[in-house]
């Protein structure tokens, strides 16, 4: 009797776990092919103008070609946070630093209807590293 009354419960719990399961390693596949594209551009300022190559890296390391990638680079004076022109030369009179920003979203498909969830997740992630 005890077991009839708490299986639906456990069941509900079971796909709840399974479900936020999927959506987790969802979020760090994501983080991992955010990471691949900027570790490919922040290996040289060369590579850090490649924006193909960067989203190429993040779709390969996803393994999803149609994977949503939008890379581009900035460049900063010193610890001034406004963006610079990268061809400029700082106030110190030093060159600017090259940063590589990777952006990778995607849409996930819960595996059930939740009530409390309206439609598909949307997940998205970012990763900024500097370019040597």
């Amino acid at each position: 009797m005890e077991l009839a009354l708490i299986a639906p419960l456990l069941i509900l719990l079971a796909m709840g776990a399974i479900d936020f399961g999927g959506a987790i390693n969802a979020k760090m596949r994501l983080a991992s092919a955010a990471r691949a594209g900027v570790q490919y551009g922040a290996q040289s300022t060369s590579r850090a103008e490649d924006i193909t190559g960067i989203r190429q890296a993040a779709r390969n390391d996803h393994g999803d070609q149609s994977l949503d990638v939008t890379a581009e680079r900035s460049c900063q004076c010193g610890s001034d946070p406004l963006p610079v022109a990268c061809d400029d030369t700082c106030a110190a009179g030093d060159t600017p630093r090259m940063y590589v920003e990777v952006t990778v979203e995607q849409t996930y498909n819960t595996l059930f209807p939740w009530p409390f969830i309206d439609g598909p997740l949307n997940l998205s992630t970012q990763a900024i590293m500097r370019a040597r």
